[in-house]
């Protein structure tokens, strides 16, 4: 199962319609229909402050708190960031009033995600306590 990533380690560009070099054109969509799609299998892609693109894997949307949070697995192997680790992205506007991904930096907020997110592993008569 996926772990808790430290959220220190990474900042990110809330750019995310930019095409992929050397890739083939990704279909342009809505940040939040891709998000709330539970049939979404195609992986997101954010850029890095030095405009590197990195996929990721869906894992969950979770609403908490007035807000919306989703939990990210890196696809390809990063820097920083364990097999098994995933990070929480909090679901913002940017100054223009589009969608945008920041990683959530407040551990407790982190925490708080991530026990929704069992929970209702839980609640699918998961056992979160022996996943690997």
């Amino acid at each position: 199962m996926f772990e808790k990533k430290e959220t220190n380690d990474f900042n990110w560009s809330d750019e995310m319609d930019s095409p992929l070099p050397n890739e083939e054109e990704l279909v342009e969509q809505d940040l939040y229909s891709t998000l709330l799609d539970e049939n979404n299998e195609d992986p997101i892609i954010l850029y890095d402050e030095e405009g590197k693109p990195n996929k990721f894997e869906q894992v969950a949307v979770i609403p908490l708190e007035n807000s919306i949070f989703c939990i990210l697995a890196p696809a390809d192997p990063m820097e920083g960031v364990e097999e098994d680790e995933a990070i929480v992205f909090r679901l913002e506007e940017d100054e223009e009033g589009d969608p945008c991904l920041i990683i959530e930096e407040d551990d407790s907020v982190v925490m708080a995600v991530f026990d929704v997110y069992y929970e209702l592993l839980k609640e699918q008569g998961i056992d979160v306590d022996n996943l690997d």
